[in-house]
């Protein structure tokens, strides 16, 4: 009989996660979709555990340690493309040491079911929201027939005699009030820290107000996870889940972590006047698209305590732009990025090199014209082709470029494709550290981030900023 449930965010060094230079600033954030899993267990009334490797920075062996020490019925594993290795090696441990049920979950397996349940230690997969089906799949090892109640629950994959069976794809939670807010309760919250650039007040916690995403740019899986479908949870329900932490964990910041933040203009419009009204003291972050803000909305959100909206914006040029089926235009982008400004909000521009169509010459001009941009961060990323996305498979049919499938490099960070007009990997390489030095390694830049700070927390964080960018 299952009782006792462990949920794991399985070993993962920082030195992998990120380059070497920015292992010590990397973002450690609690994993939200375990944590919406165990409040969903725990109103099931399972015991639930949860284990955060990556924040204990343990290996594998001090992570079976401590699994052995809690000695749970069944566990739950979270992973990602670039880890699954390492966690399917961790999974295999435990089988051999204590021989329980194992369950993965988390974006790979949700994408690759097949290939996750291909390993012998792994015995189900859970694919997509969990909530629902993770609990359903517990109470049905936990019946007289497990193996007839398994099959008929939606969203899983799992073994019969060896065979490996996936259900029928289960239907989006249509109502994100009825969800649980995450089991914060589990976690020490306050020893969760973001990238020095991601906050300005402690502690700091992470949140979500939707799941999915409308639009259909082809590196990202989040359209293939949650088909294109956009749901949106209520203002009141956020503003509530806001309250409690702030009264329960005094956090201070809070990071929105949504595919997409703010496609609602009458739902931001909502939200922050409310956060206004009720006099919230939280400041906070959001990642948006370019094109779904206007001058109004950016005013609203500076007012109702945003400092700072992260832009996914890939690049500059609008042929590549084009090419990852973007839809935006780059007038809107440099409107957007003024407007912002304008709004008294700092400006974070995500960019990624190597994309489709990209020459070291037109990456290099889109670098110094991002100099010329008043944005107050970026951050360059190398494609990072991941399974299951329209542009993975385009690059193993052999179109853009050359493509070495290594799902353990697939971090952001390490180079796997290299665009036509690039003559390797390390020149793609080169190409991000001296972008990243291009931009923070400027006596302008220097001078304006040293005229912005206000507090001994705002001198810290850039210090440590820079030590990173100086080390690549």
């Amino acid at each position: 009989m299952i009782k006792k449930v462990l949920l794991v965010n399985p070993p993962f060094p920082m030195s992998e996660r990120y380059c070497k230079s920015f292992e010590s600033v990397g973002t450690i954030a609690p994993k939200l979709g375990l944590l919406y899993i165990a409040s969903a267990l725990e109103g099931a009334g399972y015991e639930v555990h949860f284990l955060d490797s990556v924040l204990e920075g343990y290996d594998i062996d001090k992570a079976l340690n401590e699994v052995v020490k809690i000695s749970p019925d069944i566990i739950g594993i979270t992973t990602e493309t670039p880890n699954m290795r390492r966690s399917a090696l961790f999974s295999k441990k435990i089988k051999d040491f204590l021989g329980i049920p194992i369950v993965f979950g988390g974006p790979h397996p949700s994408l690759l079911p097949k290939e996750v349940l291909s390993h012998d230690s792994i015995d189900y997969v859970v694919m997509g929201e969990g909530e629902v089906s993770t609990v359903e799949m517990i109470n049905a090892l936990n019946s007289d027939s497990p193996v007839e109640q398994v099959s008929k629950i939606q969203g899983i994959g799992y073994k019969n005699n060896g065979e490996i069976v996936i259900t029928e794809q289960s239907g989006r939670t249509r109502n994100l009030d009825n969800i649980e807010f995450p089991a914060y309760h589990l976690v020490e919250i306050n020893r969760y820290k973001p990238t020095p650039h991601q906050y300005r007040r402690l502690p700091v916690a992470s949140m979500i107000t939707s799941r999915g995403c409308p639009f259909s740019c082809t590196f990202c899986s989040s359209s293939e996870m949650f088909k294109r479908k956009y749901i949106l949870r209520s203002v009141d329900n956020v503003i509530e889940e806001l309250v409690y932490l702030e009264e329960r964990f005094g956090i201070k910041e809070i990071n929105f972590w949504d595919d997409i933040w703010g496609l609602s203009k009458h739902w931001v419009e909502d939200f922050c006047d409310k956060l206004v009204k009720e006099k919230i003291d939280i400041t906070w972050s959001c990642s948006c698209r370019a094109d779904t803000v206007s001058e109004k909305m950016l005013h609203q959100m500076a007012k109702a305590g945003c400092w700072k909206i992260f832009y996914g914006l890939e690049s500059l040029d609008s042929d590549i732009l084009k090419a990852i089926n973007k839809g935006i235009k780059l007038e809107r982008i440099y409107d957007s990025v003024n407007l912002t400004k304008k709004a008294g909000i700092e400006v974070h521009g995500n960019f990624i090199l190597g994309l489709p169509t990209e020459t070291p010459e037109n990456a290099k001009r889109m670098v110094n014209n991002i100099c010329k941009i008043p944005f107050d961060y970026v951050k360059f990323n190398v494609l990072t082709p991941f399974p299951g996305t329209v542009l993975h498979r385009e690059l193993t049919e052999g179109k853009w470029g050359v493509y070495e499938e290594n799902q353990d490099k697939l971090t952001l960070h390490h180079v796997t494709f290299t665009p036509h007009g690039y003559s390797s990997f390390d020149e793609l390489d080169k190409m991000r550290r001296w972008a990243t030095k291009q931009f923070y390694i400027r006596p302008q830049y220097i001078f304006s981030r040293i005229i912005s700070m206000r507090t001994i927390e705002d001198l810290k964080r850039n210090i440590k900023g820079f030590k990173a960018v100086a080390g690549l």
